[in-house]
């Protein structure tokens, strides 16, 4: 929620109303911060041990499906809890191989995506300041 001393510096007002945010608003500074800080808040006995957090991206993890499943059951109790809903269109469930923050994860490990590296490979070559800090940038992304 977005506190309440702040609500009306990010109201907007048009020719039929005044809408006042309750919540923080997308590419608000500091809101994808701040975004981190409570999921991590919220999901805190799960992180590290059976859930991933990136910003509004959760990756959940387990050596077996009888573990996944008690640790999905968690997630969603937590959620449910702090009233965070998922859109399931874009989960994925009971799979092996995932791609999450531009890596594979999957039971082999975590690799690169083969798209990212062919984008790296593709690019033509640096002519100037902006384009090589741009593909040293994208190369030290690799790196990691």
């Amino acid at each position: 929620p977005l506190a309440e001393e702040c609500r009306e510096m990010f109201s907007s007002m048009t020719d039929r109303a005044v809408y006042t945010p309750l919540r923080s608003i997308q590419g608000a500074l500091n809101s994808a911060t701040q975004f981190q800080a409570r999921m991590s808040e919220v999901f805190k006995d799960l992180i590290f041990q059976k859930l991933i957090i990136w910003i509004d991206d959760l990756l959940g993890y387990c050596k077996t499906y009888e573990d996944w499943y008690c640790s999905l059951e968690e997630t969603l109790r937590i959620a449910n809890i702090y009233n965070i809903k998922f859109n399931v269109s874009k989960c994925d469930l009971f799979t092996n191989r995932i791609k999450f923050c531009g890596r594979l994860f999957s039971t082999e490990g975590v690799e690169h995506d083969p798209s990212r590296i062919e984008a790296l490979i593709g690019i033509t070559q640096p002519k100037s300041a902006r384009d090589l800090q741009q593909f040293l940038m994208a190369a030290q992304w690799m790196s990691r």
